[in-house]
């Protein structure tokens, strides 16, 4: 984001990979910590312990449910997890959000209103940045259009990346041809 800014990126994204976003939605580190808590926490396994003094993350090995502030400490680390590059971050990402959205559509979370107003409203309050013109009522509109969902639905995408010469555990788009 440090590159022209979230409505920047929500572009770039949209030509690398050719598929047109309708909402872009970028959350401050303590929204995503509200939600996480609000949908009540996810499920990871961890095969061994981390201990990262960047993140604030301290978990033994095995299964775990996490709560929001565990979530982002897990989220945010990087240095001591596997070999410390943005693609093993990518994956974790991933992972994390695959159990996020598991939680969601567990809890019935989406077709409950009285469950669904909070994490909304946690949402909107914490909004870093998004397109222009999003409110909380469209912020409802869209989770209710996911009532029906269901995992199988849902694909995660990565669009194509390479090492960032810099920083050799970094990675940055590549850029289309034309």
């Amino acid at each position: 984001l440090s590159h022209g800014g979230p409505s920047c990126l929500w572009k770039t994204v949209e030509h690398v990979t050719g598929i047109h976003l309708d909402h872009f939605i970028q959350l401050e580190f303590t929204g995503v910590v509200k939600v996480v808590n609000d949908v009540g926490g996810v499920n990871v396994c961890v095969p061994a312990a981390i201990h990262d003094s960047r993140s604030g993350l301290n978990i033994a090995a095995g299964p775990h449910h996490i709560n929001g502030l565990t979530f982002l400490e897990f989220w945010r680390a990087r240095y001591s997890i596997a070999d410390g590059t943005d693609l093993k971050r990518i994956n974790r990402d991933d992972l994390l959000l695959a159990e996020m959205l598991r939680g969601i559509l567990g809890s019935g979370l989406l077709s409950n209103p009285a469950k669904l107003l909070p994490v909304v409203d946690d949402a909107a309050h914490a909004i870093y940045a998004t397109d222009r013109g999003l409110t909380q009522t469209d912020l409802l509109h869209i989770a209710a259009s996911f009532r029906h969902l269901t995992s199988k639905d849902v694909q995660f995408i990565e669009a194509v990346t390479q090492a960032y010469p810099p920083q050799p555990a970094q990675v940055e788009f590549v850029q289309p041809a034309d």
